[in-house]
């Protein structure tokens, strides 16, 4: 078996832990080549090809399209024609995975009867239906319950698996667990489980939920003593009602009007009339399309509701006057037609020079080691919707690049990022990041922390709005930049002056030009 080579899913990037494998572009018996693309597989963020390692040839595909395994798992077994179907199949039947891959019942299985085997190791589980208690041959009849005999004998048995109100209510009516198959979970028993077996086995188990309420017992003792307003007293004698059972809302200690209502409506439950079973209506069901989360859209959830809930924000909002930045951009594009430069680009640009004039928001967190990282240029992760979700392309060393440089950095990670292209260098990391919802008409947003970085800038449309400049009221193009700060790295004043220094690189946009 020397000559029999495995493929296994990659580790794509620090923060992988497994693979989808979404489809496999050569089939079993083809060969292949070292470097070329054999199968696709889909991480949190990005879908790749896999490139084989080596020259051969695929025997058997051992993990199938939708598999999601770990890092590490082999997903396939390649050998030449030499090595007959048998040896590959021992080999199969050798690998320390092979045994991991049991039906998940047996597991469940295996999992129950753990304790009971470390007990006593020498004495087989128990899985016959005879029992240590003693059971009656007649069916047992308790409050409309009626067990038929097959069913009767609970015992304690740690190694069921049922609710706690299962075990309560078969502990009361003697009814066998062991001999109940449940619906849960990993086969876990409910009242529901007992209820359709007993009726199966021909007994009689009433639906509880639908017991009536026990009305409270009334009071009898004298009642002169309690406070109560002249209303209340003269309301409760008409109606019969001890103040006793009224409860005392109202001013100083008394029983009030609305306390002996209360009492009276409850034990007089107005009941609407029933229809008939044939004509009761049936309840509105509401149509929808239940849509599975990949595993992309799993992390987003996981990563941002734990940057959300563990990372404490804070926010600071500025507007910026973007005359300039328009005018600017509108110069060099006029007359540099092979440059098409972008507002996001410009921003980035400013962004990136503000970092550098405030380097203790170019931070991230290390929470391993409980330090601060500040980094010597402005790696800028910039947000990209895409079709499941949204991932963080960067532009490395903003503040070292040209206007133009930046723009097709730009698109050209956008357009990767769209379609699965990118390296997970190319998206993890990152000093800072920015999120720009206004080509949607979005005003003014606050965006969740990308962690480990310790801020992200969420950029809103451009606006003209009415502005104050000398005291005469003019129009002005209209930015409102949002910026969400991680409390533990970044203080108010820090995000103060980061954001007074981008207003005058935004205002003044040669500054970052020269």
């Amino acid at each position: 078996m020397s000559n029999i080579q495995t493929l296994e899913i990659p580790k794509w990037g620090l923060s992988m832990q497994d693979g989808k494998i979404t489809q496999w572009t050569i089939k079993e018996g083809d060969s292949f080549k070292k470097g070329q693309e054999i199968c696709v597989i889909e991480t949190t963020k990005i879908a790749n090809s896999l490139e084989a390692p080596f020259d051969g040839t695929l025997r058997r595909i051992i993990g199938k399209n939708g598999s999601v395994l770990e890092v590490g798992a082999i997903i396939g077994v390649c050998a030449d024609t030499s090595v007959s179907d048998q040896e590959i199949e021992q080999f199969i039947q050798s690998l320390p995975s092979n045994k991991e891959n049991e039906p998940q019942e047996q597991k469940v299985v295996s999992k129950a009867t753990e304790p009971q085997q470390a007990k006593s190791p020498s004495t087989p589980t128990v899985t016959t239906s005879k029992l240590d208690t003693p059971t009656s041959t007649k069916p047992i009849v308790n409050d409309n319950f009626l067990i038929p005999s097959d069913l009767q004998g609970y015992q304690e048995n740690s190694n069921l698996f049922a609710t706690p109100h299962a075990i309560n209510m078969a502990q009361k009516h003697n009814v066998n667990l062991g001999k109940i198959h449940g619906s849960g979970p990993q086969q876990r028993v409910s009242i529901n489980d007992i209820q359709k077996a007993v009726i199966a086995a021909g007994g009689q188990w009433p639906d509880v939920k639908n017991q009536p309420a026990k009305t409270p017992a009334k009071s009898t003792a004298d009642d002169s003593h309690i406070l109560a307003t002249p209303l209340a007293r003269r309301m409760a004698e008409e109606w019969n009602i001890n103040l006793n059972d009224c409860r005392a809302s109202g001013s100083r200690g008394r029983v009030c009007k609305e306390d002996v209502e209360a009492v009276y409506y409850r034990n007089r439950p107005v009941s609407s009339p029933s229809l008939p079973a044939a004509t009761q209506p049936e309840p509105t069901k509401l149509d929808f399309t239940a849509i599975p989360m990949d595993g992309m859209r799993k992390t987003i959830a996981e990563r941002l509701q734990a940057a959300k809930s563990e990372i404490p924000h804070f926010y600071l909002t500025i507007d910026v006057d973007v005359s300039a930045l328009q005018e600017l951009r509108t110069d060099i594009n006029s007359k540099l037609p092979s440059v098409k430069i972008s507002i996001n680009d410009m921003f980035l640009k400013a962004i990136a020079s503000a970092l550098i004039a405030v380097p203790e928001v170019n931070v991230q967190y290390d929470v391993e080691n409980q330090q601060i990282l500040q980094f010597d240029q402005a790696d800028i992760s910039v947000a990209v919707a895409i079709p499941n979700g949204l991932i963080t392309p960067i532009v490395k060393a903003a503040n070292k690049r040209a206007l133009s440089d930046i723009s097709t950095t730009m698109r050209d990670l956008a357009t990767r990022a769209k379609t699965g292209k990118l390296s997970p260098d190319e998206f993890q990391g990152g000093s800072f990041c920015i999120s720009n919802l206004g080509m949607f008409g979005i005003k003014q947003f606050e965006a969740i922390i990308n962690p480990p970085q310790g801020a992200i800038l969420a950029l809103g449309t451009v606006e003209k709005r009415a502005v104050v400049r000398d005291d005469v009221i003019t129009i002005r193009p209209m930015v409102t930049l949002s910026m969400s700060c991680d409390h533990r790295v970044i203080d108010g004043a820090t995000g103060a002056k980061f954001l007074a220094s981008l207003k005058e690189f935004v205002e003044n946009p040669m500054a970052f030009l020269a």
